[in-house]
């Protein structure tokens, strides 16, 4: 009777064990499907299914302070889908990310994962379209050095692929914005904007123009002598 109750409780938590990993992959392919899309709002509706994934793999596997964070990044996905721009409902998600991060500070490193949430919340709930994707990004190598610390090869896996692709979907949303110009050309037009953009302008003297632009109206009639 024991053995058949030891197999149980191993078959019975391996199965529990399966079922997190599957809910994990999930919210993997999940989110890096989210990330190929170039509309706001479905990128965010399918990130809001990754994190419902991954919610439920933290459940199984009992990992408590990861249910909280997934809460408050739900949270997040909630005000930026009903209620972005929203400066209470952003104040209300960095207070929550504050207070977090201040329970469940362990070392320096700890930063990192507060710091993605940081900037995660302003691109979702902030900015839009390449903004949004390029603040995903560094997200992304934040996550990825932590991970690299932490030494969680399939979570450098995720991020790295995460980096790749939303590299490739930057490139692409840039490119449909420069259609006229290739890539080259762009390049070039970018580096002629900066180096003029560090021009001084000369000030023009519109009084002195408007004085020899009007000679002959108005300093003939009144006979006028201006010195040189």
């Amino acid at each position: 009777m024991m053995i058949i109750e030891i197999l149980k409780e191993v078959l019975w938590v391996t199965i529990f064990d399966i079922i997190a990993q599957w809910f994990w992959i999930t919210g993997i392919c999940v989110l890096l499907y989210a990330f190929i899309q170039r509309d706001d709002i479905r990128t965010k509706q399918l990130v809001t299914i990754a994190l419902v994934a991954w919610m439920w793999h933290y459940l199984l596997l009992e990992m408590t302070w990861a249910v909280y964070a997934t809460l408050i990044a739900l949270l997040r996905m909630y005000f930026s889908l009903k209620h972005k721009w929203n400066k209470y409902a952003l104040a209300f998600v960095f207070f929550l990310t504050a207070l977090f991060w201040y329970i469940s500070y362990d070392w320096v490193i700890s930063v990192l994962p507060i710091l993605a949430s940081v900037i995660a919340i302003l691109a979702y709930l902030v900015f839009n379209w390449l903004t949004m994707r390029i603040s995903l990004l560094i997200v992304s190598f934040l996550w990825l050095y932590y991970m690299i610390m932490q030494q969680s090869i399939p979570w450098i896996v995720n991020e790295v692929l995460s980096e790749i692709i939303l590299v490739i979907t930057i490139v692409k949303i840039y490119l449909d914005e420069h259609k006229e110009l290739s890539l080259s050309q762009t390049f070039v037009q970018k580096i002629k904007y900066i180096l003029q953009a560090r021009k001084v302008r000369k000030r023009r003297d519109f009084w002195r123009f408007m004085i020899f632009r009007d000679r002959k109206k108005y300093l003939e009639e009144n006979n006028i002598v201006y010195e040189d």
